[in-house]
């Protein structure tokens, strides 16, 4: 169904009536706010459920103080070293998203976490890429010395080279994963034809959009639906309840984004609202990445 709608807004984009950046802008900060960081907000109830699991004692106020503390650190990072904070957080995201999307796969060898990181690197390669010159310009504030300006100058006229480069060598990797594990192409071969026309979406899709569309109505949609199935292995979780918690600390998180946002106008004199929103939801993330990873990880133990 969301890939369905993905066509649909796709072709309505390109063929009927180009979607105006202002309401390209609007879809993105609502959808944010509606699913990108409260798909978050369950990180308290999967890792408690992860304790239990694994039959350890969990510690909420611990478990609050690590996950602000690793959120601390990360502000840090980008506040001292914003580019390469922002490149770190483009690295893990691209396992996180290639985690999420290949979870059916049940991978737990080498060969499988180079797959799940190429792809996740392909999607943000098809999101970055097509319109880098943008980005680019973004990126150039963060670090204005003259080696990052030629770097990004260079990664701008070679874009379509690096995509395709990208390209290679998820295939190349896909290849030999499934030449190796050819009863999972047989059976989620369906799964897989579904990420290949998302992959074809958010390419088609200008930056924005692109970006609204994978991460606030797929990656956010996808997320909440694994974790209330993780939620429910034992016994279902009654929705009231899941969505409280979650508006709890989606509304924390927003409180932080606001903090952050007002932080970058204050200290750091950018003007680049998407971009800024886009380095809070990186610090926030930061911890949340590690919580999926270990929900992840147990969902594909036998």
């Amino acid at each position: 169904m969301i890939v369905i709608s993905g066509l649909i807004l796709s072709g309505f984009n390109a063929y009927i009536y180009p979607v105006p950046e202002q309401a390209q802008f609007i879809f993105f900060l609502s959808g944010v706010i509606v699913l990108g960081i409260p798909h978050g907000g369950a990180d308290l109830l999967v890792a408690g459920q992860h304790s239990r699991n694994t039959n350890h004692i969990f510690s909420k106020a611990k478990f609050n103080l690590l996950y602000l503390g690793n959120i601390f650190l990360f502000l840090l990072v980008m506040i001292w070293f914003p580019l390469t904070g922002l490149v770190l957080f483009l690295l893990l995201a691209a396992y996180h998203f290639g985690e999420t999307d290949l979870q059916c796969l049940n991978i737990q060898t080498l060969p499988g976490d180079i797959f799940i990181f190429v792809y996740g690197l392909l999607i943000l390669a098809v999101i970055l890429l097509p319109d880098f010159h943008h980005v680019c310009e973004g990126l150039a504030m963060l670090h204005p010395d003259s080696g990052t300006v030629q770097i990004l100058t260079w990664m701008t006229d070679n874009s379509t080279a690096i995509l395709g480069g990208i390209l290679a060598i998820f295939i190349c990797s896909g290849t030999l994963f499934f030449a190796y594990h050819q009863h999972l192409l047989k059976r989620h071969w369906l799964q897989l034809i579904l990420l290949v026309i998302l992959i074809a979406i958010v390419y088609e899709l200008p930056l924005m959009l692109s970006f609204s569309f994978y991460f606030v109505i797929w990656h956010s949609l996808i997320s909440l639906k694994k974790i209330t199935v993780y939620l429910s292995a034992e016994e279902p979780i009654h929705p009231i309840f899941l969505v409280k918690e979650i508006f709890k600390n989606s509304i924390i998180a927003l409180l932080g984004v606001a903090v952050l946002g007002w932080a970058a106008f204050a200290f750091l004199d950018h003007n680049d609202l998407v971009l800024y929103t886009i380095l809070g939801l990186a610090v926030l993330t930061a911890p949340h990445m590690k919580v999926m990873h270990q929900m992840y990880r147990q969902l594909n133990t036998p």
